[in-house]
């Protein structure tokens, strides 16, 4: 009978471990239940699709996205999330959504949202993703944190060029039969979704329509305004 040796446990059998491969943590886009009433998320799949809610003064297709003018640039990533957006005090940070229906009640009735690529370079922090949320929050644990990850929100820092901006829409408040009628996909710019601000309300309807890029058969001309690499925010 064969005896059953121990494997060694040392330095050598450590450094062996070492130096498997470690699996990289995944992102889960949904963090909290589905109201009865949701329409499900499946636009948040893609971790570099994302959506932000638009301040009035803020023009994403000629200018690109900015933090305001007068932002203190030491502020970090943790104090941006927890302080929320209306501190008075603005850092060097864009909040942004992996979820459109996030991003619709982020903006609310009368607001607009931007549907923009992911930036190839620069500092972006996922909040779905562990290995990156853990640099904001490393105990991956708190009020912040956890308001974040529910939010599905991405942080980028400093800009958003222009030449990344994919649509922009309007929001309205959905009367039913305006929603009912969204819903059969006659019209592809306007999409209708059900979204709620918290965990708590239930989910209202609102409608998102599309006012960039223009639709091909008006005649508008589909190219971008001319816009500076190194266009300043207002």
């Amino acid at each position: 009978m064969r005896k059953h040796v121990q494997a060694p446990v040392g330095p050598a059998s450590l450094q062996r471990h070492a130096s498997l491969p470690v699996p990289r943590p995944i992102s889960l886009p949904r963090t909290r239940k589905r109201h009865e009433l949701s329409d499900g998320e499946s636009d948040s799949e893609n971790p570099n699709i994302l959506y932000r809610a638009l301040r009035p003064t803020e023009k994403p297709v000629e200018r690109g996205l900015w933090p305001p003018a007068e932002h203190d640039p030491r502020r970090t990533a943790a104090q941006h999330i927890t302080s929320g957006s209306r501190a008075k005090d603005k850092g060097p940070w864009i909040s942004a959504t992996r979820s459109r229906k996030v991003a619709a009640a982020w903006a609310g009735s009368g607001g607009r949202i931007v549907k923009f690529k992911k930036p190839k370079t620069g500092t972006t922090y996922d909040m779905t993703n562990p290995a990156e949320a853990v640099a904001v929050f490393p105990s991956l644990a708190g009020r912040g944190m956890n308001s974040a990850k529910a939010s599905q929100e991405v942080l980028i820092r400093t800009h958003v060029l222009p030449a990344n901006i994919l649509a922009m829409y309007s929001v309205t408040a959905a009367p039913p039969a305006a929603y009912r009628e969204a819903k059969t996909g006659r019209d592809p710019r306007v999409i209708a979704l059900r979204t709620r601000t918290t965990t708590a309300s239930e989910p209202s309807p609102l409608l998102l329509t599309q006012d960039y890029p223009p639709p091909r058969h008006t005649g508008v001309s589909r190219k971008r305004p001319h816009a500076a690499i190194n266009a300043v925010p207002n």
